[in-house]
């Protein structure tokens, strides 16, 4: 397993002079030479009567995660639409412009809502269980299938991919605990790997100031984000992670047998890319209640309800 990651503290978080300072005058706090006289409009730059140079942009309030995932392809299909329509349709006049997305999302609180708060928790607190299952495998002896690397690249196949996939994990941890501690202005960490392994002891920081980590302006979106990509990518290598299982009942929005449920979840989510469609727990079972008593009065037959 080779992630690609944004590698945070390798580039733009690594720099204290690119980070912003949170005293003095930092983001948000104008400097006096900063503050000038705005500059009079230049009237062959300004856009003409008719044109729209503007795009609506999705909520920025929106949170990060997986529950705002079709409210999200919503607005990429769109920003499709409107730059076809600018390259390709303003001298058609059987086009319109594309029409903002009327669509509903979960807002953060502050940035991410409560029940993805929840689950980036978990999500973090499970990576030191997969850390130890790749730890188990990390002695030179994995199966020859995870040697494999790309026949152009040079560099020679590791002995113990998942060794490797635990550096990295570390790297990945002890980034964002660096980046976290520099905004706080706290100390480095101790020396880890004595009391207990390093993950263990990184991960156990992390959820002792999650809160604050999430709810950073900065940082917070970037963070999760890549907590639950780790555990993805980590899961499926270490072959751990809870059951995903199709609902036997057809999706209310596309009438397709494309709703699926992990374990543990409380959302059942519809995998049409053309539909997206998230129910809760609650809303999935209320909807099964409905049908069954629709097919019951005669209203539906039996294929429009569940599979076969």
């Amino acid at each position: 397993m080779r992630m690609s990651r944004g590698n945070y503290w390798e580039h733009s978080f690594r720099s204290s002079d690119s980070w912003p300072k949170r005293e003095g005058q930092g983001r948000g706090q104008p400097s006096v030479l900063s503050v000038v006289p705005p500059a009079e409009p230049d009237p062959e730059s300004a856009p003409r009567p008719g044109r729209r140079d503007d795009t609506a942009q999705p909520d920025p309030r929106a949170c990060p995660g997986p529950c705002n995932e079709r409210y999200r392809k919503t607005w990429r299909e769109y920003a499709a639409e409107v730059a076809d329509y600018d390259k390709n349709g303003r001298l058609d006049s059987s086009r319109s412009r594309p029409a903002e997305p009327d669509a509903d999302c979960w807002l953060g609180e502050p940035v991410w809502c409560p029940e993805c708060t929840g689950k980036v928790a978990l999500r973090l607190a499970e990576l030191d269980d997969l850390a130890a299952r790749l730890g188990a495998e990390a002695d030179g002896h994995r199966d020859s299938s995870g040697l494999e690397r790309v026949t152009s690249s040079s560099e020679p196949a590791s002995p113990s991919p998942a060794a490797d996939d635990l550096d990295e994990m570390h790297l990945m941890l002890s980034g964002w605990e660096g980046i976290y501690r520099a905004i706080k202005g706290w100390q480095s960490p101790p020396p880890r790997g004595d009391l207990a392994s390093r993950e263990t002891a990184c991960i156990d920081w992390l959820r002792r100031h999650l809160a604050g980590l999430l709810a950073d302006p900065d940082i917070g979106a970037d963070f999760g984000r890549e907590v639950l990509q780790w555990h993805r990518e980590t899961a499926g290598s270490a072959k751990a992670g809870a059951r995903k299982l199709r609902k036997p009942m057809r999706c209310p929005s596309c009438r397709l047998l494309m709703l699926f449920w992990t374990e543990g979840e409380e959302r059942v989510n519809c995998e049409n890319d053309d539909c997206g469609r998230i129910l809760s727990l609650a809303e999935y079972e209320t909807e099964v209640e409905r049908q069954s008593a629709a097919l019951q009065r005669g209203e539906l037959e039996a294929g429009e309800l569940a599979a076969s």
